[in-house]
């Protein structure tokens, strides 16, 4: 079995790309797949993740390759729009001593931009089924002299409900063409789809005593939900990883995990689903040249993150599916290095684990968190390695002791902020429009007062006069003559009598004396008159 790129490859030019990349000596995959490739059989590839699956195909691409080609001789369909732009990076570099133009096409990206790159003319277009379809459909992308289709992580594209898509995609494509088809496990479903669009295809199987990669180490933690936070600074800490991704399951608890780190001095970014296309990019490149070492991501990007020497991956949520188990733990322990897989478990997924050990076939090692005493120590090497400031170690006995609000023991108050001058100007502005508007609300109720009542006065306040607190009178007003009462007169706490003016006056209505007699008395009297 050959043991080098140059005993299988003849162009010097590859093989000088590939020795600038820093691979000399080929993988298992590679130099099982890449000599029934140049024959141009059609290939199905079974391979765990990690593998150097890239460039298994993308070397056979560039040996295609001519020069100021504008038409499309490589196609690859890829399940995500990261895995897109990894694919499209990783050919340029293998083919970069040739000349010629590729390009990704991926759902939220620029359409119109797409169109124009497509009409000058590339050989190698990247992208998602979704996207391609799209351009097939509307006549912009010419498959007519297409020579290479890939499908790169089949079972993910048919996880995520590509099938039919690619089906139709298939149907554009010339019947002389070379297809080769790369999977960690191939599902009933992608069997169908090689025996119906494949000729005589070649099934390659790399056999592994587990479904991982054995140069991972794994590991599992008992933690619960609430104290999850913690653990993960205490596991980096702990380890002292160069480059770490963290997976979880949702969007909002990786903006939440991000959230919590850089509070705690670390440099960590986050990559998922919600984030732009561009910037999802910006953050991949800047993880790669070590601008920051913590990434944190969902499933959606895991099958598109190719991160060379990557150190250590760690399960914040434990994945649904046992296939994303193996996905995630993937992206470390790559080409033959070492890596570590550290999983969060809490109570209500333990069954969850038990599964995972049963599908890997790998009894997954338990380990304890650490204690204060050894947080402390590890603490100084994070500071020397890391640069952080200051870090608030957690107050009490239990390491991973919180409050609800997510404060460190002691730190639960906050010091009330200085205001300042500006503060206290527009309080007194505010207090002032207030005012303003009560005198308007007064203003406004007298108006519809004397509108209402107009041959009547808005009856007058009392009011209160005097230098000292004991010398004052009361006002009174009746109609339009008004009654002072002196000081003398009336104490400050009686109450004021009331006078009656003098321009009114009374009558006095004298009662009429009236001699009726009762009814009965009238009718006896009647009775003996008549009588008479």
């Amino acid at each position: 079995m050959q043991t080098y790129f140059r005993d299988i490859i003849e162009n010097e030019n590859i093989v000088k790309a590939l020795s600038d990349m820093g691979y000399e000596k080929p993988t298992e995959v590679q130099q099982k797949v890449l000599p029934i490739v140049v024959e141009g059989k059609d290939i199905i590839v079974n391979s765990k993740t990690g593998s150097g699956k890239t460039a298994a195909f993308g070397v056979p691409i560039a040996m295609g390759l001519k020069n100021d080609d504008k038409k499309i001789k490589a196609l690859v369909l890829t399940p995500t729009r990261e895995l897109a732009v990894q694919v499209d990076e990783e050919i340029a570099n293998i083919s970069k001593h040739i000349k010629y133009k590729s390009t990704c096409v991926y759902g939220q990206h620029n359409i119109n931009e797409e169109i124009k790159i497509l009409d000058r003319g590339v050989s190698v277009v990247c992208g998602t089924p979704g996207r391609v379809l799209d351009h097939l459909s509307s006549g912009v992308m010419d498959l007519s002299d297409l020579k290479y289709l890939v499908l790169d992580e089949a079972d993910r594209m048919l996880d995520m409900g590509f099938i039919d898509q690619i089906q139709n995609i298939l149907e554009y494509v010339p019947s002389a063409r070379q297809t080769m088809m790369f999977s960690a496990t191939i599902p009933l479903a992608l069997e169908n789809v090689c025996l119906r669009y494949m000729n005589d295809p070649v099934t390659i199987k790399i056999e592994s005593q587990t479904m991982t990669v054995d140069q991972i180490r794994q590991y599992y933690y008992k933690v619960e939900n609430k104290e999850k936070m913690l653990a993960v600074k205490k596991l980096i800490f702990e380890y002292l990883p160069s480059s770490l991704i963290i997976f979880c399951n949702t969007r909002w608890q990786v903006d939440r995990v991000v959230k919590y780190l850089n509070g705690a001095g670390l440099r960590a970014k986050a990559v998922h689903g919600g984030i732009s296309q561009s910037g999802r990019i910006r953050s991949m490149n800047a993880f790669k040249d070590g601008k920051f070492n913590i990434l944190v991501a969902t499933d959606v990007a895991a099958r598109g993150i190719h991160v060379d020497d990557l150190e250590m991956v760690i399960n914040y949520d434990i994945p649904d599916d046992n296939d994303n188990y193996v996905h995630r733990i993937g992206r470390t322990g790559r080409a033959g290095k070492e890596g570590i897989a550290v999983s969060l478990i809490s109570s209500d997924k333990q069954y969850s684990l038990y599964e995972i050990e049963e599908y890997i076939g790998v009894m997954i090692e338990q380990k304890e968190l650490q204690t204060i005493e050894q947080y402390k120590e590890s603490l100084k090497n994070a500071k020397k390695k890391y640069g952080l400031r200051e870090i608030k170690l957690p107050n009490g006995k239990n390491a991973l002791q919180e409050n609800k609000r997510g404060h460190k023991q002691g730190h639960d108050k906050a010091k009330p902020k200085h205001k300042s001058k500006q503060h206290h100007k527009n309080k007194k502005n505010f207090d002032k429009n207030q005012k303003n508007t009560k005198n308007k609300k007064d203003n406004l109720s007298k108006a519809k007062f004397n509108k209402n009542y107009p041959n009547k006065k808005t009856p007058a306040k009392k009011a209160m006069t005097g230098k000292k607190s004991g010398d004052f009178e009361f006002v009174f007003k009746f109609n339009d003559e008004t009654k002072k009462v002196s000081p003398k007169a009336v104490s400050p706490k009686a109450k004021p009598v009331k006078t009656k003016p003098a321009n009114i006056k009374t009558k006095t209505v004298k009662k009429q004396e009236t001699t009726k007699k009762p009814r009965f008395i009238k009718r006896i009297l009647n009775r003996i008159k008549k009588d008479k």
